[in-house]
C-alpha cells in the first residue's frame, strides 16, 4: 500500500516537473529567437560629414535582418532627420541627414541597437 502511494506521488511530481521543464524550454527558445533576430541587425556608422547644409551620416548593415532607423537624439532632444533608407537592407549603404550641422554625441536608435557617435 505504501509503495502504491509512493509511486503515485512520484508520478505526479515527475509529470509536474516535466511539464515545467517543457514550458521553460519553449520560453528559452522564443527568447533565443528574439536574441538571434536582434543579433541579425548589425548596423554601423561608416562615414560622417558636416558642412553648412547639415550633418550627413552613412550607415552599412552588416547583418542579415532589415534594420530601421527609428530616432536620433542629442542631449535628450529628438532631432529631425531625413533618410534614403527605410529599412536598411542587409549589405546596403544608406545615409541620414540632420538638417543643421550638429556637434556632440548622437544617439541613433535602430531596431537592433542604439549607436552612440561623437560628431
Amino acid at each position: 500500500m505504501v509503495l502504491a502511494i509512493t509511486v503515485s506521488l512520484l508520478s505526479g511530481i515527475f509529470y509536474f516537473a516535466s511539464s515545467t521543464v517543457s514550458r521553460a524550454e519553449k520560453n528559452a527558445e522564443k527568447s533565443n529567437q528574439a536574441y538571434q533576430k536582434r543579433l541579425g541587425c548589425l548596423i554601423s556608422l561608416v562615414f560622417e560629414s558636416s558642412n553648412i547644409t547639415g550633418t550627413y551620416l552613412y550607415f552599412y548593415n552588416y547583418g542579415w535582418e532589415d534594420t530601421y532607423i527609428i530616432d536620433v537624439y542629442m542631449k535628450d532632444k529628438r532631432l529631425p532627420f531625413a533618410t534614403n533608407c527605410s529599412p536598411v537592407k542587409p549589405g546596403s549603404l544608406c545615409y541620414l541627414v540632420l538638417e543643421a550641422p550638429e556637434h556632440g554625441i548622437l544617439s541613433i536608435v535602430t531596431t537592433g541597437e542604439t549607436i552612440y557617435e561623437n560628431v
